[in-house]
């Protein structure tokens, strides 16, 4: 009897080790500090980062009823008082325009001779500036400025940068997201759905992904504005 009994208390040694071998064991595989109900304040976080790590502050001036009657036969070229610098000049059609800046004043070379142009800056663009030489300088009243608005946008060249990091140095990335203990994906899109660019990693099985999907205007290099959607989770 005393045998069976010291059997049976081993049994019950070994049933409570398994036991708690195999509590530490869904521990670590479902993670649950990890997938805790706070992720949805981790994914309000990863929004912010994102965005704060793609976007370009860019500013649409526009300028019209210009009379450039003074201007010499055949001269395509006139300027006007304008601060600022990177500019993406364009006419109404949309034409990206040569110009020059010439201290205080910025020159618009065109040989349509439009009257009507929107002037984009910010850093990131790319300029068309040239050489244009001596150019007919109008006076104030020949020229009037229309909208001006300071927006952010999503810079098309800031989503590839993002999208490299998060292929060559993942780790690094999650750190400078705020985001060092979980995992995360992001796919942007265009307005007919297409993939602009996305980093996928591998979901582990079982476990539960909080994703959000926000919609975005995007602008790129030649002052392009396009408009999309960002979709992107954690777990």
């Amino acid at each position: 009897m005393k045998n069976k009994k010291g059997i049976s208390h081993i049994e019950i040694v070994l049933s409570f080790v398994l036991f708690i071998g195999a509590v530490f064991f869904l521990i670590i595989i479902f993670n649950p500090i990890k997938n805790n109900p706070n992720k949805q304040e981790i994914v309000n976080i990863l929004e912010r980062e994102i965005i704060e790590k793609v976007k370009m502050t860019a500013t649409i001036d526009s300028i019209g009823a210009i009379d450039l009657t003074d201007l010499s036969s055949g001269e395509t070229c006139f300027c006007f008082e304008y601060s600022g610098d990177n500019f993406v000049i364009k006419n109404k059609g949309g034409e990206i325009k040569e110009y020059d800046k010439n201290g205080e004043n910025l020159c618009i070379n065109d040989n349509d001779r439009d009257n009507f142009y929107y002037i984009y800056y910010g850093e990131g663009l790319e300029v068309q500036e040239e050489d244009l030489g001596s150019c007919e300088v109008l006076a104030s009243d020949k020229y009037k400025f229309g909208i001006n608005y300071t927006k952010e946008f999503i810079f098309n060249e800031n989503i590839a940068v993002l999208d490299n990091e998060y292929d060559e140095s993942y780790s690094n990335l999650k750190n400078e997201l705020n985001i060092p203990n979980f995992d995360f994906y992001f796919n942007f899109t265009n307005s007919e759905g297409v993939e602009i660019a996305a980093g996928n990693k591998k979901k582990p099985f079982g476990v539960r992904v909080i994703a959000k999907t926000i919609p975005i205007e995007m602008i790129n290099e030649a002052g392009e504005i396009s408009y999309g959607k960002l979709n992107f989770g954690i777990w």
